[in-house]
């Protein structure tokens, strides 16, 4: 995928978890939120190792995203797989869950805020 693909795939899912969500289907946007997560800093590694088309491995780019973003990146990272182990194992209460999810949503957008800024489409 090129990184404007990245980029637009991890707005659809952002988009999808807040149908699901609004829907009630918490475990499903929760899986949707890394999703979108995972396709952000997909975006993000493409646009620092100034590779738009794929080339680079999966975890160059990673750790390329991982070195360029935000310092709150370790907290988010958290956030996102207590998400991501949600929808395996619904080991979150409600209340837990809601508020991991507007956490999860907020990364997103900064994430997508970020590679829009450094050059993503």
């Amino acid at each position: 995928m090129q990184t404007g693909q990245h980029i637009a795939a991890s707005q659809r899912f952002l988009d999808d978890a807040l149908a699901l969500e609004f829907r009630g289907s918490h475990m499903a946007a929760a899986e949707m939120i890394w999703g979108a997560t995972v396709q952000a800093l997909e975006a993000i590694g493409h646009i620092r190792a100034g590779n738009a088309t794929g080339n680079l491995s999966r975890n160059a780019r990673r750790r390329l995203a991982g070195s360029a973003v935000f310092g709150g990146l370790q907290h988010y990272d958290r956030i996102q797989g207590r998400l991501h182990a949600h929808f395996y194992d619904g080991h979150l209460t409600s209340q837990e869950r809601d508020a991991q999810m507007r956490l999860g949503r907020e990364y997103v957008s900064e994430l997508l805020a970020t590679a829009l800024s450094s050059g993503g489409q």
